[in-house]
């Protein structure tokens, strides 16, 4: 059952509060980072208004172990609002599987008390147990102190010890290390900046297991060096595979990503390319796991979602030539009558 239910007044002003930020993450600062641990990663991204922390959306990345979505919504430097969504497949002694499923709206005071509270275990709503308030609250202390690192420029410290998992309570929690994050660094609207793509879109196909997506960039000559033997092409490429592994959070490994590339401000086609999660997974793991950056996903019907997406880590050549394999490996040069080259303004 819910408890402690505020007057309409007092929760319409919290939700006010909550919709003003999501209105603004726009016009925001934003730093990406991650968490590992040995169930997966949590990737996140923080939200600065003029250097004051408002937002961070969490996302834990566990394969086909399911998937966790929290949200930290932030007034003068304290938690107020806290949203969960999570659907996880458990693995039980006997080799079975339990689906365990949380959705959590909360709402605190400005004394870290409970103002409103919604919890939805499995289909069965309850009072939210006080050590899972506990876990949210200090989990959203690791994330501010290390958001904070972020936007100094600094680099957050290693972590040895082990934390409380807010979404994962049945479960032991192992220790967590910190991966090497990174400020966001996007390129100005309309800039011909090849690190940054211009627009990427996602969409679900007809097909059964794959979703569609569009990744443009103004670069107009893709085939130029950018790196030591590494062309704007090779490096968008390996973008495209970091987003598919990113998509392909909470996904089998059979599910493919469908990837239209289009150079100089969709004014030329450069190919289809095709990657199932599995294979995304396998060459994200010969790059080596780099830093995080925010890039912006138009996801239809859904709005923009910022993804803390991986970076590619070419410090080797045996990594810098997996990158260069990428275009023989997975090239559709033409699509129905539509080949590499050709206008989107020619049809």
């Amino acid at each position: 059952m819910d408890v402690r239910l505020p007057s309409p007044e007092i929760q319409q002003a919290l939700d006010n509060r909550r919709d003003w930020i999501l209105a603004h993450t726009e016009d925001m600062t934003k730093v990406a980072g991650e968490l590992k641990d040995n169930y997966g990663t949590a990737s996140y991204v923080a939200y600065f208004d003029k250097g004051e922390l408002r937002y961070i959306k969490e996302r834990l990345e566990a394969g086909e172990g399911g998937y966790g979505e929290h949200y930290y919504f932030v007034d003068d430097n304290n938690l107020f609002g806290y949203e969960e969504d999570a659907d996880w497949r458990l693995a039980l002694p006997d080799g079975s599987q339990r689906i365990d499923e949380q959705d959590i709206d909360l709402y605190l005071d400005e004394y870290g008390t409970i103002a409103f509270q919604t919890y939805v275990k499995n289909g069965q709503r309850s009072a939210l147990p006080v050590s899972k308030i506990d876990s949210i609250k200090t989990r959203f202390d690791l994330l501010k102190d290390r958001s904070g690192m972020l936007l100094r420029g600094e680099k957050p410290p290693v972590l040895v010890a082990a934390l409380p998992d807010p979404v994962k309570p049945v479960v032991p929690q192992p220790p967590v290390q910190g991966e090497p994050v990174r400020r966001e660094r996007l390129a100005p609207a309309g800039s011909d900046q090849w690190q940054t793509p211009e627009y990427v879109g996602v969409s679900k196909s007809r097909h059964k297991g794959m979703n569609m997506g569009t990744f443009q960039v103004a670069t107009r000559n893709v085939n130029m060096t950018v790196l030591p033997g590494v062309r704007a092409k090779d490096y968008h490429l390996g973008q495209m595979v970091s987003l598919t592994q990113y998509w392909c959070a909470y996904r089998e490994d059979s599910f493919e990503m469908q990837w239209n590339y289009w150079s100089a401000s969709r004014q030329q086609f450069q190919g289809q390319y095709v990657f199932s999660c599995g294979q995304a997974r396998e060459v994200m793991a010969e790059l080596g796991q780099g830093e995080r950056t925010v890039i912006p996903v138009h996801v239809r019907l859904d709005g923009v979602q910022d993804a803390a997406v991986t970076l590619l880590s070419l410090d080797t050549p045996q990594k810098i030539a997996t990158l260069q394999s990428l275009e023989k490996r997975f090239a559709s040069p033409c699509v129905e009558h539509f080949c590499a080259g050709q206008s989107y303004l020619e049809k």
